[in-house]
Parts: C-alpha cells; structure tokens; sequence
C-alpha cells in the first residue's frame, strides 16, 4: 500500500483509522505491542512514513515546550520549600504572580498576574470539565466494580444499558457535587482578605 493523500487524509489520520481497526477486534489492547504493530505499519510505506514523521515534529515540540514549562513549575517549587529567611519568603510568594497558567480562550499559557476575571474563568472552566470527567469515570468503575466477583468480567454481570446507565449516574453525581463544591466563593474569599475579621478589629490589609 503506497502513500498517496487519500482523500485529502493526513498520514496521521490513516494510522489512527488503523489503530481504531486493529482495537475493535482486540479484547484487551496493550500499548507497547500495539505501538510496535503501528511503526510496522507505517514502515512499510516509507512515503508514509516519512509525511506522519514531518506531521508530529510539531507535535512533538509542542509537548516539549508543556512539559518544559511544568517542570519550572517543579523547579521553582522545590526553591519555594527551601526558603528560609524573610527576603527569599517573599520571593516565594512573589512567585505566584510569574506561574504560567493555561488559557483556553488564548490556547496559550500566561503568567497568573497577568490573567483577567475573563481568563480565570474560562481556566476554571476548563479544568471543572477535564476534572469532573476523570471523576466520573473512576466513580463509574467503581460502580461496575462493586457489582463484581474477583474473577469475574464486566461482561458475565452487567448488560450494556446496564454499564450505560451506570456511567450516566456517575457523571452525573460527580458534576453535581462539583457543583457543590463550586459554592461558597465569596466566603472563602472574604476569609482570605481578612474581612470576616473586622468584627474582631484584626481586619488585614492585604497590600501589606
């Protein structure tokens, strides 16, 4: 089988119709094998190869720059717990303001004082989607794992309304006490700017 842009399709693209054929015959996929299988496929058409290599070089170096970015998070986290006197503590601190902080409305990451009302949101956002789903499905197999002996499979118990409505409950649960825990903003934020305070004359500044 030669390379040849079918249908307009990147090389990227006809390797992973490939990977979804081989996947849906298979009842357990393991990934070190399956990746061997899939540089097999693509060796074998060296034009092929050579146009899904120029395809993820950006790819690549994409994930380069997010991961380089979050180990200077780690980096200058370990300085952070190593602060000792006054002058470095307040640099820690400082810190805060240079974490570079994903905006999905940018696509791009951006210092956290640098950030808008409009930018805090739509991050928030994001991460509530990408959380609660995560959430949803450990609380899903869970679910389908108490029903279960050791021994046996998802399938000898549960039919597939069965597994559907059970992950429907899951996601379901799970977004709403994402809800929940959502709530009550306004109170955590008077307790950090020291407001709730001011009964007791004790009210801080939080510019100083």
């Amino acid at each position: 089988m030669a390379f040849d842009a079918r249908e307009g399709k990147s090389a990227s693209s006809i390797l992973r119709e490939w990977m979804r054929d081989r996947i849906s015959t298979l009842g357990e996929a393991k990934v070190g094998p399956l990746a061997d299988e899939a540089v097999q496929f693509l060796a074998d058409d060296q034009e092929m190869l050579n146009q899904f290599v120029s395809e993820r070089v950006y790819d690549t170096a994409a994930e380069m720059v997010r991961a380089v970015i979050l180990e200077t998070r780690r980096i200058k986290r370990f300085y952070e717990a190593a602060a000792t006197t006054p002058a470095e503590q307040q640099e820690r601190v400082q810190r805060w303001f240079n974490r570079m902080e994903h905006q999905p409305i940018r696509n791009s990451y951006l210092r956290l004082r640098l950030m808008t009302k409009e930018d805090l949101l739509a991050g928030a956002r994001e991460r509530e989607v990408r959380g609660g789903i995560e959430l949803g499905m450990a609380r899903w197999y869970r679910i389908l794992a108490a029903g279960m002996a050791e021994t046996q499979t998802v399938a000898d118990v549960y039919t597939p309304d069965q597994v559907s409505a059970a992950y429907e409950s899951a996601q379901t649960t799970v977004q709403n006490n994402l809800d929940l825990l959502m709530t009550g903003i306004e109170e955590t934020l008077r307790n950090i700017m020291g407001e709730n305070d001011t009964d007791s004359g004790t009210t801080t500044n939080p510019e100083s």
